[in-house]
């Protein structure tokens, strides 16, 4: 009995308002705790079935792109742990040195290429 593929798309909001009170209000490591455990969720998806894909996105002002990571753009010898690990310090990042100070994170952008990256799944099951 074959296993379906499932596709995980996640959207990490990278304001750097949001990451810097964490670390203010937490233990000295628990940004790179975030991090680490958002990999380790991300990994723990593709384990599940080889054919599993995963789009991890960031959401924040000043963004170049959003992408973090994609198995639609991966290369096999990716590691996706360091990819999303260095992925998310380069979101907060350019957060950090954006010049907007908001604590409202844009979704549309990320939402959207979500739904098609989505959408693009569901007509390649066909």
């Amino acid at each position: 009995m074959a296993r379906s593929s499932h596709l995980l798309c996640l959207i990490v909001d990278c304001n750097t308002c949001w990451w810097g009170e964490l670390a203010e209000s937490s233990e000295d490591n628990a940004v790179t705790s975030m991090i680490h455990s958002l990999a380790a969720f991300c990994n723990a998806h593709s384990a599940q079935n080889a054919a599993n894909r995963l789009l991890v996105l960031g959401a924040a002002h000043g963004l170049s792109s959003s992408l973090i990571y994609s198995t639609y753009s991966a290369k096999p010898s990716d590691d996706p742990c360091a990819t999303i690990n260095t992925g998310v310090q380069r979101c907060l990042q350019e957060s950090a040195s954006s010049s907007t100070s908001s604590k409202e994170c844009p979704l549309a952008g990320p939402l959207a290429t979500a739904l098609c990256h989505i959408n693009r799944t569901r007509k390649e099951e066909r």
